[in-house]
């Protein structure tokens, strides 16, 4: 997750989220969600990679970090599937929920959770330092498109907020 992560999602449908807190996640992105949503909504996996963005009546599931560089033209090629089936949107929400468990033995208490991204912070100042993080500003939209069952982003920014927070509105 990445400190553009309030350009994707309403902060207001923003229920719960499981995040790795492993290099690549923007630590102050984390704590920013631990302060909007509490503790208690914000679970932290260690082995998390899988990236499933559920809505309250659709699902997305795909490759796209819930950040800038996830969602714009970071120089990274992203592939998602917007999913409207209920069916798959329910086995979704149910691993979703697994994730959740595995994260809640990984860090059971607010303690444990604030120790991980002390870590995590001193790892991100030295990858930021050794210059291993990129940087996503100017930004532009390259291509979007929205079919029937299909997302395929390889270019998004802050003008597709409005089509995203929609797509997930009333979570």
């Amino acid at each position: 997750i990445g400190l553009g992560w309030r350009n994707y999602v309403s902060e207001e449908s923003l229920k719960e989220i499981v995040v790795s807190p492993r290099l690549g996640s923007n630590p102050a992105a984390i704590r920013a969600l631990m302060k909007k949503l509490g503790d208690d909504h914000v679970y932290l996996l260690e082995k998390l990679h899988s990236k499933i963005y559920l809505g309250a009546s659709k699902a997305v599931l795909g490759s796209c970090n819930l950040s800038d560089n996830g969602f714009s033209d970071g120089g990274l090629l992203e592939s998602a599937v917007d999913l409207d089936d209920k069916k798959m949107r329910s086995a979704l929400a149910d691993k979703f929920d697994e994730y959740k468990k595995e994260a809640q033995q990984d860090f059971p208490t607010h303690q444990a959770k604030l120790n991980r991204l002390e870590i995590l912070e001193v790892e991100y100042a030295k990858a930021k330092k050794a210059g291993l993080l990129g940087t996503t500003e100017g930004l532009s939209i390259k291509k979007f498109e929205l079919g029937s069952k299909r997302i395929h982003i390889v270019g998004m920014k802050v003008e597709i907020r409005e089509q995203m927070m929609t797509m997930f509105a009333s979570t």
